[in-house]
């Protein structure tokens, strides 16, 4: 199983494009909030208290959502299109049963999903630490 986990790494982050693309709903989100949004709703929300800072962690809270869903989504995309080249079959004939198959699809789209949250995350906090100093409240 570990295997298949490795492969399925290797074949999600070979590719630039798939990690790019995967998080496009992302950084379409960051794009329209510091474009268009943040300007508008900081000054509704002037008269909160650090209406910045909430603002900075609910798009924060935000983006790791869709990094969420973009990212595990993309991943098992590889299972996808193993199934229908039939890949999966020529897997399904070694000594590994299709559950544990199955489990390396899933595990590497696990370790996926958090490793692009943690580099989002840190990404954004970072950004965010600088523009707005969010680190400092």
């Amino acid at each position: 199983m570990i295997w298949m986990v490795r492969r399925n790494l290797q074949l999600y982050f070979s590719k630039t494009s798939n990690v790019l693309l995967s998080l496009l709903g992302a950084i379409i989100s960051i794009v329209l909030y510091l474009g268009f949004l943040k300007e508008n709703l900081s000054s509704d929300w002037a008269t909160l208290p650090n209406a910045t800072t909430i603002l900075d962690w609910w798009l924060i809270g935000g983006t790791l959502a869709i990094t969420a869903l973009t990212t595990t989504l993309n991943s098992l995309s590889i299972f996808v299109r193993d199934r229908e080249q039939k890949t999966f079959r020529d897997l399904a004939l070694t000594d590994v049963s299709p559950f544990n198959l199955v489990l390396g699809y899933l595990g590497a789209t696990l370790i996926i999903g958090i490793v692009m949250q943690v580099v989002m995350f840190t990404l954004l906090v970072i950004y965010f630490g600088v523009t707005d100093g969010l680190a400092d409240r």
